[in-house]
């Protein structure tokens, strides 16, 4: 099973302008306090589900969205399975997964094509700015597919 550490995008302008401030200067995350979906799906069947999702679709693979900046969108409770995708087929507002620096997974949210260097810039709901890393035609794993919310994260 593929693990992702999940994050996307999150419209700042209905938080108050401090908030922002004090929020960019030390670095932290907004985590809004809407409540994410809830589900009575246990984690076994949301998995169950997202492999029978992952298995009609040539490429695309299953793994548990993990940490607070795709909230209230995900959860550490969702399963997301990822769909391949042309580069030539990404667009702005698009969540995509690809591998950050560190080679790790991320999902989140395309904000902007810089054609000159051809690449896309990404970003996370609950982050104040870009990621560090960019989205390349080498690095871009697929397009999020589907979300299945379970009612308790994976053990």
């Amino acid at each position: 099973m593929h693990i992702f550490q999940v994050n996307c995008f999150f419209n700042t302008l209905f938080i108050p302008f401090s908030a922002l401030v004090l929020a960019f200067v030390t670095g932290c995350t907004y985590v809004p306090d809407t409540a994410a979906p809830e589900s009575n799906l246990s984690a076994d069947e949301g998995i169950d589900v997202a492999y029978q999702i992952e298995s009609q679709g040539e490429g695309r693979v299953a793994g548990w969205g993990r940490g607070e900046s795709m909230q209230p969108v995900f959860s550490d409770n969702t399963v997301l399975v990822i769909h391949p995708i042309a580069w030539e087929d990404l667009e702005k507002g698009m969540l995509v997964a690809y591998y950050g620096p560190a080679g790790d997974r991320v999902v989140h949210s395309l904000i902007r094509k810089r054609e000159s260097r051809d690449y896309w810039m990404a970003k996370g709901i609950n982050n104040m700015q870009a990621d560090g890393g960019r989205v390349t035609k080498d690095n871009l794993i697929g397009v999020v597919y589907a979300s299945i919310q379970t009612a308790n994260p994976e053990e």
